[in-house]
């Protein structure tokens, strides 16, 4: 536990036998790489998931404006995001835990820096929408 796998099958043991993982990774649309040179092999690059719902519950707390739940693909959900007001705009902040030195860690988080700006845009868009139809007393 705590080593990541790498959807298309690469990177430490699953559990699962070679041609279980293989099989997953063509599930994905992952192409079989096998007996393709390095310099062959096509790149690995991040695909945009959907986010097909947005829960936003506001409040008034401070610099907490909010908390929020994600779905993606209709499959995922992601609950505990904040809705914060920072210096002069709102940002999002991913879901933690405390770690035993005191620090926090996410828990859940976006890899790259587009789906982030995806992600924080979508959440406080609805945010504002639900501000507007209801206020928060």
């Amino acid at each position: 536990m705590g080593q990541g796998i790498r959807v298309d099958g690469s990177g430490p043991s699953t559990g699962l036998g070679r041609k279980s993982r293989r099989r997953g990774a063509q599930l994905l649309g992952f192409p079989d790489r096998r007996g393709v040179p390095p310099a062959q092999k096509p790149e690995l690059r991040w695909f945009a998931m959907e986010i097909t719902e947005i829960r936003v519950a506001p409040r008034e707390d401070g610099k907490l404006k909010g908390f929020a739940s994600v779905t993606l693909e209709n499959c995922f959900v992601v609950r505990g995001l904040k809705i914060i007001e920072g210096q002069g705009r709102l940002f999002v902040a991913m879901p933690s835990r405390k770690r035993d030195d005191g620090t926090f860690q996410d828990v859940a988080h976006p890899i790259t820096p587009e789906f982030r700006d995806e992600l924080e845009q979508a959440v406080i868009g609805e945010y504002n929408r639900v501000l507007e139809s209801e206020p928060v007393d």
